[in-house]
């Protein structure tokens, strides 16, 4: 295509703010409006955007010229006209905002021209759906009902412009097609989308979308490797001031030999964890890369080192997978893994489906430590990635490769806050929050409770009172604190009991607590508070810039724990893809440092498709060598943490488990992963079906030894498998052997973590023998037409012991030329 008259014309008028990524902001004045831009997701969801005013992503060939180089051209350039955007999350495309904004026609359609790499100028656009900002190209994914339609459905589209240009990596069914006439607008781009998805033949059908991944990182006898007494999540003897044994039980883990560690059955095959991120040091002495496979979709090519500031991949690489045992720095969670390296930070729909496919042709498990907007494109690759459809060459076939997420960094909560070395006498605390000139986040409060006074004889943890003032607690300011009782909507510390909170104000205003003329003893103030309001700002000499914010006054100054942390209220949503039923969701647990004992990190996301917590605090890890990383003096990072660190580490123990049974599927492994966990935390785990777990942690904090010890499953089961037909659902299973199996259950519920309901009456009596299995069906007739099922098998030994498959989904009533099929699971329950 050539770049002539592919200018966008958009006059853009609401003023707002953007978030971006985990806590920072970007385009801070910046407006948007709706020009209603939207697309359908291939769940059927709608995807909406608002178009940014006078922001664009100059789309270029940056094989032909470098991207500093081209936003040092147009700077020049158009000097006066526009200006390059620094706070770029885009990073290897350039970001411009047009200054005139009369002259935005004539403007944009010289920056098209300006430079012979440019070959789109698209509007920056923000996702409705917390997708962030993204921009376009004239290209519209499709995804055909099957490849057999690609000649009639071309031929169609041919009369309206478009024409495929190639196919995603690793399928036959899914194209990308290019819009033949300059686009002058992208709404455009939707509308053909949208008609498109209405095809018949037609799957779905999306915009190309560029945009970026939002990372999660938080830059906070045994292997002889140097700092592994500092890693406390292999072995927590409380070296960092956690709690004994909060940790994965790696020691024990790793004892069961050496197949267990990395390499399979003991064999000479290694496993391979792809870490999908930033990029990876590839040539660290304490790491183990693929470099035949490395690949970087950014630049497109087979060196996946990280960029100048791209610290984020190598951290995560080595908590799965630092070399083991070798004398040198740390050790991962699987000691003896290989690490693929497969750089993929910004670039459009097709780009980041097909480096999940890349991952899943070579790599055994799937690490992935951030979140982006939903994607039909990614939706499906990562659904074969896991499930292991066959046909595309994947490593692991028709096993499926677990591909783990991190839940997200966004949620918030409660913190402990200790202020030493006060010395005996009377004094006056002051708890204060404040707000700026005019912007609100969050919840805009503060909540306040468990206080120990100096010396320990004074204490308040607020359950005798109701209201404020009292107790010898007064209150003011432009509005007074009060007293909440817990609820809900009131986020009081416990699941029961009372917490004070600051009362409701306006901006410029504050509101206090105080406790006067109070004598105490020599020692500590400790406190617990949930701040929830905007993020402080750093200004351009670095500065610290504190917005709204909570202040401890002692006497009157001190401004004590001045705290502007960002964040925005308790999400209870997991980010996508976390979300996806396909992928494993990873939130993060601390070592039980601050309140003595082990839970969840306040920051970490959960909701009902969390599976599980990994460690995420304080993680010693590699980090770039010599002055490059987060660390500039060393080549190990002391404080990696988040669901970024949480995730790769149990990416290491599915590696682990893969490497002591490689048969087993992707499914096989999360279910051990639930199975095997520890229940940590204050919550109850709940029965839901047949597995026990909670909103908050999953099924528990995750436990290498205890999945290993369950990992020996005594049916072999092939396949289970759901077909929808027109008045039933059919259930087909295959095993491969079958030792001392009494029968078959089948389970049905409504959602994956439903209340599952038994089908049969009876128990379906087994039919293979030890050593050979058998295939089996079963109709569920009282299935509704319209449907979406989840269906689950269980297998009884004689003994007693059930194993669980599944679940499997369905939607019933479809007659479709294939069926649906989602791979097994499997469960063990004690004897």
């Amino acid at each position: 295509m050539t770049s002539s008259g592919r200018y966008l014309l958009v006059t853009l008028l609401i003023i707002s703010s953007l978030m971006w990524g985990m806590g920072q902001t970007i385009l801070r004045e910046s407006s948007f409006v709706d020009h209603g831009d939207y697309y359908y997701l291939n769940t059927g969801k709608k995807s909406a955007f608002l178009r940014l005013a006078g922001v664009y992503l100059v789309r270029h060939e940056q094989q032909q010229k470098n991207p500093a180089d081209l936003a040092t051209l147009l700077q020049e350039q158009f000097r006066g006209q526009l200006e390059v955007v620094q706070e770029n999350p885009f990073r290897e495309q350039v970001l411009v905002r047009v200054l005139d904004q009369d002259r935005t026609p004539e403007i944009l359609k010289s920056l098209d021209a300006a430079d012979p790499s440019i070959y789109f100028v698209s509007p920056v656009l923000a996702g409705t759906d917390r997708r962030g900002m993204v921009g376009l190209e004239p290209r519209i994914i499709v995804a055909l009902q099957h490849a057999k339609f690609a000649d009639t459905v071309f031929e169609r589209l041919a009369a309206a412009g478009l024409r495929p240009v190639e196919k995603l990596w690793y399928t036959d069914d899914q194209f990308v097609l290019e819009m033949d006439d300059p686009v002058t607008d992208v709404g455009e781009i939707f509308r053909l989308s949208r008609d498109i998805a209405d095809l018949a033949e037609v799957e779905w059908a999306e915009p190309n979308l560029y945009t970026y991944i939002r990372q999660g990182a938080f830059p906070q006898d045994p292997p002889n490797d140097t700092y592994y007494s500092s890693q406390w999540h292999h072995n927590n003897t409380g070296q960092t001031g956690g709690v004994p044994d909060a940790d994965i039980d790696s020691n024990q883990g790793w004892a069961y030999g050496v197949g267990t560690t990395g390499y399979v059955g003991g064999g000479s095959q290694q496993i391979v964890i792809a870490i999908y991120d930033d990029g990876v040091q590839t040539n660290h002495p304490d790491l183990n890369c693929d470099t035949a496979n490395d690949w970087d979709f950014n630049n497109n090519d087979n060196d996946p080192s990280p960029g100048s500031s791209d610290n984020h991949g190598t951290a995560c690489a080595g908590c799965a997978a630092a070399v083991g045992n070798n004398g040198l720095g740390v050790v991962g969670s699987c000691p003896k893994g290989k690490i693929l390296a497969v750089r993929c930070t910004t670039g459009d729909d097709v780009t980041f489906a097909n480096a999940m496919r890349h991952c899943g042709v070579h790599a055994d498990v799937v690490s992935c430590s951030w979140s982006i907007g939903e994607m039909s494109a990614l939706s499906d690759a990562i659904a074969e990635v896991a499930t292991g459809e066959a046909g595309h060459g994947y490593r692991r076939q028709g096993k499926g490769s677990p591909v783990l997420f991190a839940s997200g960094n966004n949620a918030s909560g409660w913190l402990q806050f200790t202020l030493t070395g006060l010395s005996a006498g009377t004094y006056d605390f002051q708890w204060n929050f404040v707000k700026d000139r005019r912007i609100s986040s969050g919840y805009d409060t503060v909540w306040l409770d468990d206080i120990v006074f100096p010396g320990g004889e004074v204490t308040e943890d607020f359950e005798s009172l109701t209201s404020l003032p009292g107790g010898g607690w007064t209150t003011g300011g432009d509005a007074n604190w009060s007293i909440v009782t817990a609820g809900s909507e009131q986020h009081t510390k416990g699941e029961t009991g009372r917490s004070a909170r600051a009362g409701a104000i306006s901006h410029r205003d504050n509101t206090f607590i105080d406790r006067n003329d109070l004598p105490v003893g020599a020692g500590d103030l400790t406190f617990w508070a949930w701040v929830s309001c905007q993020q402080y700002n750093v200004d351009f000499l670095g500065r610290i810039v504190y917005t709204d914010y909570m202040e401890v006054n002692i006497n009157g100054a001190g401004n004590y724990f001045k705290f502007s942390p960002g964040q925005y209220g308790h999400q209870n949503l997991l980010e996508y893809p976390a979300s996806l039923a396909e992928t494993i969701a990873v939130g993060a647990s601390n070592d039980g440092g601050y309140t003595g004992s082990e839970e969840r990190t306040d920051f970490s996301q959960w909701g009902p498709e969390l599976d599980f917590v990994s460690p995420g605090n304080g993680i010693y890890t590699t980090d770039r060598t010599g002055s490059n990383g987060y660390n500039q003096f060393g080549d190990y990072y002391s404080s990696f943490g988040g669901t970024s660190a949480a995730t790769p580490i149990a990416a290491g123990v599915a590696a682990v488990i893969l490497s002591y049974n490689y048969n087993l599927t992707a499914a096989d492994v999360r279910q051990l992963m639930r199975n095997s966990c520890d229940e940590i935390g204050p919550y109850a785990y709940t029965s839901k079906g047949l597995n026990g777990r909670n909103d908050y942690y999953g099924h528990g904090r995750i436990n290498l030894y205890k999945a290993l010890d369950d990992a020996p499953l005594l049916v072999a089961l092939a396949s289970f498998r759901a077909y929808p037909r027109h008045d039933r659902v059919v259930l087909r299973w295959e095993t491969l052997s079958e030792v001392d199996n009494a029968g078959f259950n089948v389970w049905r519920a409504d959602s994956p973590h439903g209340d599952y309901e038994q089908l049969n009456h009876y128990l379906i009596p087994a039919a293979g023998g030890e050593t050979w299995g058998a295939t089996y069906y079963f109709n569920d007739e009282e299935a509704i037409p319209g449907k979406t099922y989840y269906y689950q098998l269980e297998d009884i030994e004689f003994s007693g012991q059930r194993t669980v498959h599944g679940p499997v989904k369905v939607t019933a009533g479809r007659d479709r030329w294939e069926p649906v099929e989602i791979e097994n699971s499997r469960q063990r329950t004690p004897r």
